[in-house]
């Protein structure tokens, strides 16, 4: 008895490419954010010199603007492994098109900090990043929103500790030359507010020259 073949399934091609961008999107979905999660936190971490972890990244697809929450910068060799800085959100939106530039051109930047801090160690140095000669092309904007602070001093006989509230909502700042002249703008301001002694200043006659101060 003769087995009657089985008639091949012929999938009309335009049922096959609605598959694949299926399936293609679906991935974009759960890999697409890890994937740039983790180059952006590398990027940060090597941008900065400290250990960076970003828990949670959204993006817009409605408009060219990303959204990084919970992001935690960790403190440099010599300090205790805790976290120097939280960020509640950080806020992005960059020009478009990303991929004919062949890079992001960064519009406006929103960072809000959840918290800040300090340790002066032994030695007398200050955990802040130390500064870097900034080569970066400038920003549009930076808006910086800095809060709570809690210093402590280790490089006495009894260690001491203070907390302060540098009280900056959304400060304007233009022409800010990249992560690191964001980082000039956090010590300056970080330092002149809670008027500390800078026995070894991080950043020596430290002015946020990289940008621009402005009332939002």
């Amino acid at each position: 008895m003769r087995k009657k073949a089985v008639p091949k399934i012929s999938l009309n091609p335009f049922l096959k490419i609605g598959i694949f961008l299926v399936v293609v999107g679906v991935l974009a979905v759960f890999l697409f954010p890890r994937v740039v999660k983790k180059v952006l936190a590398d990027h940060l971490s090597e941008k900065v010199g400290l250990p960076v972890v970003i828990r949670k990244l959204d993006f817009n697809l409605a408009r060219p603007q990303f959204l990084m929450k919970d992001v935690k910068l960790f403190n440099p060799s010599g300090f205790p492994s805790s976290e120097l800085a939280v960020l509640k959100e950080v806020k992005v939106n960059y020009f478009l098109p990303p991929i004919i530039v062949g890079r992001l051109e960064f519009q406006r930047i929103e960072i809000n900090f959840k918290e800040l801090r300090l340790i002066r160690n032994k030695t007398g140095r200050l955990n802040l990043p130390e500064p870097r000669v900034l080569t970066e092309r400038p920003m549009a904007e930076v808006v910086l929103s800095l809060g709570p602070v809690t210093y402590t001093d280790l490089s006495e006989d009894q260690p001491v500790q203070k907390t302060f509230d540098l009280a900056l909502g959304n400060a304007l700042y233009r022409n800010v030359k990249g992560v690191l002249g964001i980082l000039e703008i956090v010590n300056w301001e970080a330092i002149k507010r809670t008027g500390i002694d800078a026995k070894t200043p991080v950043i020596p006659e430290m002015k946020p020259s990289a940008a621009v101060p402005a009332k939002s």
